[in-house]
């Protein structure tokens, strides 16, 4: 159970199995009767508003600048996946058009920044957890 961008309190269950291609959404809510393979508990954190890096030319992401990224909260490019040159063993989510949804949706992709105490400190990219 999380809190989602200081609006509501959701569980929110990804399928990120190798059955899938990439992770996604599967459901968000109430969904406590469900389990999980693994199970996160997120009380006490706030899932922030997606946000999204909107790249004019190109740009090469390292580690440093990856993670100063996720901490100022963009969870998401907005560019051609050509655009970026991904120099980190981390998953990068890019999308041509920004998002009109700043919150979790259905069969939505998986990328997600935690806060604790206003910080951002973890984020979920693509199904992998990066500490910040």
């Amino acid at each position: 159970n999380v809190n989602v961008a200081d609006r509501f309190s959701a569980d929110i269950s990804i399928n990120s199995d190798a059955f899938f291609d990439s992770p996604e959404i599967a459901d968000i809510g109430d969904i406590s009767n469900q389990s999980g393979i693994s199970e996160i508990d997120m009380i006490g954190k706030t899932l922030l508003p997606a946000k999204g890096y909107e790249v004019e030319e190109s740009i090469t992401l390292t580690e440093d600048t990856y993670l100063a990224l996720l901490r100022r909260g963009f969870s998401y490019f907005i560019a051609q996946h050509s655009q970026i040159m991904n120099h980190t063993d981390w998953p990068v989510v890019s999308v041509c058009e920004p998002s009109v949804l700043d919150i979790p949706q259905r069969e939505g992709q998986v990328h997600m920044i935690f806060a604790e105490d206003g910080a951002p400190k973890r984020a979920l990219i693509a199904g992998q957890w990066i500490e910040l």
